[in-house]
């Protein structure tokens, strides 16, 4: 798969901001942890691995100040299933790699990994690991093509991301297959509560 300077050029990576964060009592992706909002850690990060990156969310001017392209929803109050499917919707390439906004220790390594993988899974419209706790939907490449498998399911009714991965043949990696270290529960550890972002402020102090 292509990559130009040590950055994946054919893929876009999406931060999916549009959560309510009713358990966390406010938007938390601008909750800050070590100074800078959430989303900022994830979308710095990113920037390092993918030549384009845009944020899924419908309030841009919350998010203007990453100097990022907004992309919001079209089937607005949906989940992350409709911050996906806009995103799709978007891109102008082949891939998407979609994390949520809240998961800021992301593996760059990981990542490389997931992309390596695709190459040898041509069927497959979304390549995603397996973390201890199960596939991980946020955390994962998308296809252009998955985008009328997404639409059924908004169209009827199934807004569940969960249920619309087994349409998309999707490329599981187990832990046993990731690199050393990458299958550490930390980089798949996100936010959703405020006792959760003081653990994790305290980890990274």
């Amino acid at each position: 798969m292509t990559v130009d300077q040590g950055r994946i050029i054919g893929a876009t990576a999406v931060v999916l901001a549009g959560g309510r964060g009713r358990r966390f009592g406010s938007d938390k992706a601008l909750a800050l942890l070590n100074g800078d909002p959430l989303i900022h850690h994830v979308t710095t990060c990113l920037e390092q691995i993918f030549s384009l990156c845009i944020i899924a969310a419908n309030e841009a001017e919350k998010y203007a100040f990453l100097g990022l392209p907004v992309i919001p929803d079209r089937y607005p109050n949906r989940g992350h299933l409709s911050g996906i499917h806009a995103a799709l919707g978007a891109i102008t390439t082949p891939w998407a790699f979609v994390a949520a906004c809240d998961m800021p220790r992301l593996n760059p390594r990981l990542i490389n990994f997931l992309w390596s993988v695709i190459p040898e899974n041509p069927d497959a419209l979304a390549v995603l690991p397996c973390s201890r706790r199960g596939p991980e939907p946020l955390y994962a490449f998308y296809h252009r093509r998955a985008l009328p498998v997404l639409e059924r399911c908004l169209q009827g009714g199934r807004n569940r991301l969960r249920d619309a991965l087994s349409g998309l043949r999707p490329r599981l990696v187990r832990p046993e297959e990731m690199p050393p270290g990458c299958d550490d529960p930390a980089t798949f550890r996100n936010v959703n509560r405020p006792e959760e972002l003081e653990a994790l402020q305290r980890d990274v102090l």
